[in-house]
């Protein structure tokens, strides 16, 4: 009798080119999410400013928020994280953005565009801004 010199894992696993892609397959194999079990994401961010205007002694705190769950089908931590950029690569495409180069989505024209139409896409963030004295 002989004996065979592949394992059991290797067995299970089809051929692939490279070793990302034999964990790609098997995380996805093991980590499935059982019928109706929904797929969950949070974006938190919690900022604490100052404000030169009011000689800096204003501060405040903004807390903004956006809670995503998906089927089976649709996963939503990608399109938390990837909706935004891909909105605003169509907006420059379109030339609604007309900034040049690599920016930082810190200017108006940039971030109040892509807001609206992630939330137009069903991606809307909540903000809630108190003040601190």
């Amino acid at each position: 009798r002989q004996v065979s010199t592949q394992s059991t894992w290797d067995n299970k696993m089809e051929k692939t080119k490279t070793q990302l892609q034999s964990t790609a397959r098997l995380l996805a194999q093991r980590f499935k999410y059982a019928p109706r079990e929904p797929d969950c994401a949070m974006v938190v961010q919690d900022l604490l400013c100052s404000y030169p205007q009011s000689g800096g002694s204003t501060r405040r705190t903004r807390l903004t928020s956006r809670l995503r769950t998906a089927s089976d089908s649709n996963h939503s931590a990608s399109s938390l994280m990837s909706l935004p950029v891909a909105v605003a690569a169509q907006l420059a495409l379109q030339g609604e953005i007309t900034s040049r180069g690599l920016c930082r989505p810190t200017v108006a024209g940039i971030y109040e565009p892509v807001l609206k139409e992630c939330a137009n896409n069903g991606v809307a963030f909540n903000t809630e801004e108190t003040t601190i004295c």
